[in-house]
């Protein structure tokens, strides 16, 4: 170098310059370098977001795939049980259509049994006023020794069965009624005859005698003929004046 001063002062001062000039063009270069540098760290951030996201939205990807497949897997559960509901359902419908028919049978074993109950009741309240009826006529024709040797009573006619109007329309059946004196007094003899007595049969003689009384003359004697009744409906109707006969009084 010192000799290219001594030789060419002026050529020194030029490659000198020129040197500067590149140096300083090569710092600028560096600078430039740099920034690159700070944009490419820049960029190599962002992409390591963006993969991140990438890979959150990979894996919610994958959540929401198996949701699908959990949700897939529900369905095909929800429809087998439809699909055995459907059969339990169409069994049930079968067992109501049989049920259904069974009722129809049903109904007509009740018809016929109600029908054979009416047969039944009929012919037991036929029966029943049989045996009422035999009962009220054999106590009828024994009554009339019985009342005398009992109460000194002299039945003047006869016995009978018959009803009793009254002035409002109405009327009362009478099982055994007749006239007498008791005593040289006036009374009316009312009876009623029940195969088995009860008590409400005693409370609807002493009603209709009430009743008679309005247009019967004389003091009125209530009487209750039997084949059974317990001890203390009989004690009841004593109690009640009401006087009670056995049919094995009757002779029968």
């Amino acid at each position: 170098m010192e000799t290219l001063n001594k030789i060419l002062p002026g050529l020194y001062q030029t490659i000198i310059s020129v040197v500067d000039t590149r140096v300083s063009e090569i710092k600028v270069t560096r600078e430039d370098f740099n920034d690159l540098k700070n944009i490419v760290r820049e960029l190599a951030e962002a992409q390591k977001r963006t993969e991140l996201r990438v890979e959150n939205l990979a894996e919610a990807q994958e959540r929401t795939e198996l949701r699908v497949e959990d949700l897939a897997k529900a369905q095909e559960r929800t429809e087998l049980r439809l699909t055995r509901l459907e059969a339990v359902v169409e069994e049930l419908a079968e067992a109501q259509k049989r049920t259904e028919a069974g009722l129809v049978r049903l109904e007509a074993v009740v018809k016929t049994l109600v029908y054979t109950q009416k047969g039944i009741q009929k012919e037991l309240g036929g029966l029943s006023h049989t045996v009422g009826y035999t009962l009220e006529d054999r106590g009828i024709r024994y009554l009339v020794p019985l009342l005398k040797d009992d109460l000194n009573i002299e039945i003047e006619g006869r016995l009978e069965r018959r009803y009793i109007e009254y002035p409002d329309g109405r009327s009362d059946e009478i099982n055994v009624l007749g006239r007498g004196k008791m005593n040289g007094k006036q009374i009316f003899i009312i009876g009623e005859s029940k195969s088995q007595l009860k008590k409400k049969d005693i409370d609807l003689l002493l009603k209709k005698m009430k009743r008679a009384s309005s247009v019967l003359k004389g003091e009125g004697l209530p009487i209750a003929i039997t084949y059974s009744v317990k001890p203390k409906i009989e004690e009841y109707a004593t109690d009640k004046g009401v006087k009670v006969y056995h049919s094995y009084e009757f002779g029968f």
